[in-house]
């Protein structure tokens, strides 16, 4: 019998098995957390309000056959679907700007900006590759807007300097389009491709978008797991929470056995690995890389108010660093529709280091819902709960990146029957990137 064993139950990991069990004679999956999903879940309070943690709305990846396997549990009935761009907004530079979720560089001052457009309409293509972060930037915008927009905001999320960060680092936080221009003028320097990828729409409502989005009528994004969870049960996929690999069996160049930390043992034909790499070369007896030097963690707020929300967005980012919160999702309006009446819950992010003390930071966070407006001042807190997700968000350095890579080419040279899909593997550092490098990796296996 052919046993293809999945390793992790996050996103990656569910689809590889939903995958797999299209013509492997038994799939396994194993997850060494509780649940599946990974970032992916959420809870519902004692009044019915249902709080995220991780992603906060799905969005098609743009291959078909990729999509029908991911969003098969996704039906018109039970999901609220987005065709066009989300309401986005973001603070920046003392200024709230309700109509963009990108950054506003028209804030500074009038010799800043004047500077700062010189320069980025001067740049051309990049002909060599950027060897960090701060060279990137320099060579795609300018110094300006380099060291007065990307620097304070890059490091306050990551809390590294620039030109220890990988190239491509700014991605991760969606940091790739500027606001600096009106609407008909930026609709104007768009027509250029050169452009396009670096001057943003002054309103979401100026640009279309071809990408999907969608959000559960009920059970919020936690919801998405479950149906796939379900569709793997209904193939017959043997799904193992609380379980991890301890022994690997090696013959030649293939992984012909686990042994499970319960002393199950499992034959195996194909192995999957969607966790990190160094607990694989590690188990395996290769060897490992050092762990990231660079890494953060999630802090989540939840609250309901007794009052409704000021604001018709989406969500928003604020990136001053005069504030803790980084991120703010308005749960009443991701209803496709009009938003239901108060009680309004909201879920405030940021970013912090493993040993934050998160219940210090709670009436902070608050106090911010109330500065920025979002509620009136006369509001109360009818719920809210705190939560610290440790060593989440590794930062992508240089050195994260030549590690990660340097792990991938001693997998690939080693094994005959193992896919390793991770950030760095060859499919870029997110999800959707990792999604079709699996798709396309496991496809073209089968």
């Amino acid at each position: 019998m052919t046993c293809a064993v999945v390793v992790g139950g996050g996103m990656i990991g569910l689809l590889a098995a939903r995958m797999l069990s299209e013509h492997a004679e038994r799939v396994v999956v194993i997850e060494n957390a509780p649940v599946f999903g990974g970032l992916l879940s959420s809870f519902t309070d004692h009044d019915g309000h249902t709080f995220d943690r991780g992603i906060h709305v799905g969005a098609s990846s743009g291959n078909d056959e990729l999509d029908a396997l991911i969003y098969e549990p996704v039906n018109g009935e039970d999901w609220y679907h987005f065709d066009g761009s989300l309401r986005e907004g973001h603070v920046f530079g003392g200024a709230f700007n309700g109509e963009s979720g990108c950054l506003d560089a028209r804030t500074l001052t009038q010799p800043l900006y004047s500077q700062a457009v010189a320069e980025v309409i001067s740049r051309g293509p990049l002909e060599q590759p950027a060897h960090n972060l701060a060279e990137y930037l320099d060579r795609c915008y300018g110094p300006t807007l380099t060291k007065h927009v990307f620097e304070p905001v890059i490091r306050r999320l990551t809390g590294c300097p620039l030109d220890i960060l990988h190239p491509d680092a700014h991605r991760i936080f969606s940091l790739t389009r500027l606001i600096l221009f009106d609407s008909d003028i930026a609709r104007e320097v768009k027509r250029s491709p050169l452009f396009d990828e670096k001057i943003a729409h002054a309103r979401c409502i100026d640009g279309t978008s071809s990408i999907r989005k969608f959000y559960p009528r009920s059970g919020g994004m936690g919801r998405w797991i479950d149906g796939l969870v379900e569709v793997l049960k209904s193939r017959e996929v043997e799904l193992l929470i609380g379980r991890s690999i301890e022994k690997m069996n090696i013959q030649g160049r293939r992984v012909a056995a686990l042994q499970l930390d319960d002393g199950r043992k499992l034959s195996c034909s194909r192995l999957v690995w969607t966790v990190p790499l160094g607990l694989l070369t590690k188990t395996a007896g290769l060897g490992r890389a050092g762990p990231p030097r660079h890494v953060r963690s999630l802090a989540l707020f939840h609250f309901t108010f007794d009052a409704q929300i000021n604001s018709d967005l989406h969500w928003m980012c604020i990136y001053d660093a005069e504030y803790l919160s980084y991120r703010i999702t308005f749960y009443p309006n991701l209803r496709n529709g009009s938003a239901a009446p108060p009680p309004h819950h909201i879920t405030v992010e940021a970013i912090v280091d493993a040993d934050a003390d998160i219940e210090a930071m709670k009436p902070a966070i608050r106090e911010e819902v109330s500065r920025l407006e979002l509620v009136p001042t006369a509001a109360k807190t009818l719920y809210s709960k705190c939560e610290l997700l440790r060593n989440i968000l590794p930062v992508l350095t240089n050195e994260l990146a030549t590690g990660t890579a340097a792990e991938a080419a001693i997998i690939e040279e080693t094994f005959d029957n193992v896919v390793a899909v991770g950030r760095g593997t060859g499919g870029g550092y997110f999800m959707h990137d990792l999604l079709r490098q699996l798709h396309a990796r496991i496809a073209h296996r089968q």
